[in-house]
């Protein structure tokens, strides 16, 4: 940067006279001549455009300037006139004009003469702290003889100017230096005479160089302050000093001297001050000029500067708002300013947004910008809750506000922008996850439907099908209250994907179970809600034009046998079984909802627009709000009769699927393939085991070892039988000898230690079981390169399941089991993981009846 500006400046050398000449410019301004005619280094306001064009850059807004002098230097008839206008384009580029006429008249019109200067400026930032200026000048002449012109003429000049900041470490005294350079008439500038047609140079190039120095920007003394201080010098044909400082944010005190190198005269020196009128925008400047062989001269100017704030909002952008999604808005930013710090600092700054009515306190947002610094922010809003009670569309006002201080002083300035926004209920579609916002678990209408339609449920063996049982039940519930499935007229549910951002409307569950009616939209909400205050995961499921939802069973997809349907009815999804639902067929059986589910969804998850999303990764994102009056209804409940019917029809549709489903499926395969067939036998065993057939599934692994009796898989899983059933010892004798071609399995030794664990509960030595069971713990954890978490994952043990809510009792045994289970392999492990000595962790079995054990699903079944 430092390069170009030498550059710039050889440049200007280039152009003009490398030899100093006695300069022939006049000069005007009186702040500048106030300063000893020290001003090529500052040029920071509207007299740049005569002093250094390279200044008009740094202008922060448009600068209007005069001056005039009558009887200057006590000459009477010698007078001074100048007019001048900048304007910043950008923040990189400004241009200006002015128009100066100085000339004589006397009294009697004997004798006349004046010069008119018409200057077009323009100055433009290179670099962040370099600027380059020039000014064209058009030059109007003429000496009058008792009326008669003697010396008519015209001609153009240009000047070149350059000004380049040099920033000092924050903190110390000086702020920064400035450099600048001036070629005034850079070279030469002519005039054509009109009467003889000749050309004189009346204006020969004069270079000038110039520094300023800005020290700190306040100086506290005993009895006042010096505000914006600076000392600047200027060297031409003469010396130029000027100091300045201002007292307060009205009154600018200034001195200077200026000393001719080449003639023998003293010093002229001069002072003057500067008043601010700060509510008509009006700046008066004043200099006293004390010339050794002119009288001294009162110079005024008087400047037109409207005020206009450092720091300016532009780009003020907000998003459609939409009100059920309020609680989102408050993390998720919905709109974007972009702030730009006009001021020479860096200024710290805090953005802040209401929206008058419908905001309960403000977004705030901090910021700092350095010097001719933007930043676009994106900024989020705080909703008050009222906001749902809008239900129509409408523009509202956002305010932004952005608070600073300069000088110690507060400071703002504000801008609005007009947003639409939709009422309760509306949503557009481009992200499927946006329905969580109305998924309302903990909604009070929904707390009361769920729990009626679930109190009945009785204790069940199947206890790992508790979520499918819970789910029939509620699904059962909105049948049995009367629900239907009604398209909605006027923004069917099918054409939204033609129009992704179309705003459609959702009933929240409350208004729903009320209403009674409602599209797929509604209904998934519905439903969806009521899993979740069940403590059963959901997710949505998204198809061209239309919507419905899987929930998760809670049963590891390794453990798949104990569902009693096929593959095309189950979705494996994060190592769990989840099952798709089509809520639409809301009046008939939960049975039914599930096939027509499973049906819709193998024939749509290959589409382009199908998208599964899991309610608790949005749930956070969009954030559900429950309406105020819908707390304090009470839901029409079903009739317990009526719900118990519809629950023990869909209960026996899956007792009696899963008696037959996969065991026919097995057995046809045995028939058809040979009884010999081990594999087969193998997985027809293991299906028996998890479906609570236990000596079914004794008899098919018997079978396999009567024709290989050292098959591993029949060993292992007729040890996982009588393990599960409690017969301990038998257990033992079929693990052992299986251990040969199992000893590189973890999931083998997993078991032993779970066998171990178990059985201390009834035997007499159990810190000698415990030892067992903690010594092929680590065994398995050695295989497993020391991962927990492999470790549950062959087990079937999901990793959040003794995190779920106690909402179903139903399931509370599988969650301390699957809770214990954990903490055993967990805490124990740490002996071998992180070498610490940990007390033996025991299964808790407390709640364990002697009869079908549940140990079965947190047993590694082999096929």
């Amino acid at each position: 940067m430092k390069k170009l500006f030498i550059t710039y400046v050889l440049l200007i050398l280039s152009v003009s006279s490398i030899h100093a000449q006695p300069r022939n410019q006049i000069f005007t301004g009186a702040r500048p001549l106030g300063l000893g005619e020290s001003f090529v280094a500052i040029a920071d306001d509207g007299n740049a455009i005569y002093w250094n064009p390279a200044g008009l850059p740094a202008l922060k807004r448009p600068e209007l300037h005069s001056m005039y002098v009558n009887n200057l230097y006590n000459v009477p008839g010698l007078h001074n006139l100048y007019l001048s206008f900048a304007y910043p384009l950008t923040s990189r580029y400004a241009v200006g004009g002015s128009w100066f006429n100085y000339g004589y008249d006397e009294q009697d019109n004997e004798l006349e003469f004046f010069r008119d200067h018409l200057n077009i400026a323009f100055g433009g930032r290179l670099k962040s702290n370099l600027f380059l200026g020039a000014n064209v000048k058009y030059l109007n002449t003429d000496t009058r003889l008792d009326g008669r012109s003697e010396g008519k003429g015209s001609g153009f000049g240009f000047d070149l100017g350059a000004l380049y900041s040099l920033p000092f470490r924050k903190g110390g005294f000086v702020q920064r230096l400035n450099l600048g350079v001036m070629a005034f008439d850079a070279r030469g500038t002519y005039i054509k005479y009109d009467a003889t047609d000749t050309r004189d140079k009346i204006l020969p190039q004069n270079i000038r160089f110039g520094a300023a120095l800005y020290p700190k920007e306040e100086i506290s003394l005993k009895w006042f302050s010096l505000r914006e201080a600076l000392l600047t010098f200027d060297v031409d044909d003469r010396f130029h000093a000027g100091a300045e400082t201002w007292l307060n944010d009205n009154l600018g005190l200034r001195a200077g001297l200026q000393k001719d190198f080449h003639s023998d005269d003293g010093a002229t020196f001069s002072v003057g001050g500067s008043l601010k009128f700060a509510p008509l925008a009006l700046q008066m400047d004043y200099a006293y000029v004390m010339p050794p062989t002119l009288s001294s001269t009162h110079f005024f100017s008087l400047s037109f500067i409207p005020s206009v704030s450092p720091v300016k909002i532009s780009d003020v952008n907000m998003n459609d708002v939409y009100a059920s999604f309020y609680k989102s808005y408050a993390t998720t930013r919905i709109g974007a300013v972009t702030i730009r710090n006009d001021y020479d600092q860096e200024l710290k700054m805090t953005l802040k947004v209401t929206i008058p009515g419908l905001t309960e306190s403000v977004s705030q947002e901090s910021l700092v910008l350095g010097p001719d610094e933007s930043k676009t922010t994106a900024f989020p809003v705080i909703f008050a809750k009222n906001i749902l009670s809008v239900r129509e569309p409408a523009f509202r006002q956002a305010k932004i506000r952005v608070e600073y201080k300069i000088k110690n002083e507060d400071k703002s300035v504000e801008a609005s922008e007009k947003f639409r926004l939709f009422g309760r209920g509306a949503i557009t579609w481009e992200d499927p996850g946006k329905a969580a916002a109305f998924i309302t678990k903990l909604d009070r209408m929904v707390e009361l439907f769920a729990r009626e339609a679930t109190k009945e449920l009785p204790y069940r063996p199947e206890v790992e099908l508790g979520n499918l049982y819970t789910a029939a039940a509620l699904f059962d519930a909105m049948s049995a209250v009367g629900l239907k499935y009604r398209e909605d007229p006027e923004n069917p549910f099918s054409i939204i994907p033609k129009s992704q951002h179309r705003v459609d409307y959702i009933k929240y569950p409350a208004e729903l179970l009320a209403s009674k009616q409602g599209d797929c939209d509604d209904l998934t909400v519905l439903y969806a809600s009521l899993l979740e205050n069940a403590g059963i995961k959901t997710a949505l499921v998204s198809t061209a034009g239309h919507i419905f939802l899987m929930f998760d069973t809670g049963i590891h997809e390794r453990n798949w046998g104990l569902l009693p349907v096929g593959d095309s009815l189950v979705v494996a999804k994060n190592n769990s079984l989840w099952i798709p639902v089509e809520v639409t067929e809301v009046g008939k059986s939960f049975a039914e909802a599930w096939q027509i589910g499973g049906k819709k969804y193998r024939e749509a998850e290959h589409d382009d627009e199908f998208k599964v999303v899991a309610v608790k990764k949005v749930e956070g994102v969009y954030v559900s709000a429950l309406p105020e009056e819908l707390q304090t209804q009470v839901p029409d409940l079903p009739n317990p009769d009526r719900l118990n019917g519809m629950i023990a029809a869909d209960a026996a549709w899956m007792q009696q699927r899963r008696s037959t489903t996969a065991v026919e499926k097995y057995l046809a395969a045995l028939r058809w393939r040979g009884e010999a067939n081990d594999s087969l036998r193998n997985q027809l065993g293991i299906i028996f085991a998890q479906q609570d057939s236990l000596r079914s599934a004794e008899d098919q692994f018997q079978k396999i070892l009567a024709n290989n009796p050292d098959d591993p898989r029949a060993l292992v899983n007729l040890a996982n039988v009588y393990c599960v059933s409690g017969r301990f010892n038998e257990a033992e004798e079929y693990y052992l000898q299986a251990q040969s071609p199992m000893a590189s399995q973890p999931g083998y030794y997993l078991n032993l230690a779970l066998l171990y664990q178990m059985w201390k509960t009834e035997h007499a030595d159990s810190a000698a079981l415990q030892q067992k069971s903690e010594m092929y713990l680590l065994e398995a954890f050695k295989l497993l390169n020391g991962a927990e978490e492999a470790a549950l994952d062959l087990l079937g043990i999901m990793a959040d399941d003794a995190v779920l809510g106690e909402k179903a009792d139903l399931t509370a045994w599988v969650k301390k089991q699957s809770a214990g289970l954990k903490k055993f392999i967990r805490v124990s492990g740490q002996k071998y993981l992180f070498n610490k000595t940990v007390k033996g962790t025991r299964l808790e079995r407390k709640a364990v009846k002697r009869g079908p054990d549940k140990d079965r699903s947190y047993i590694l079944w082999w096929a």
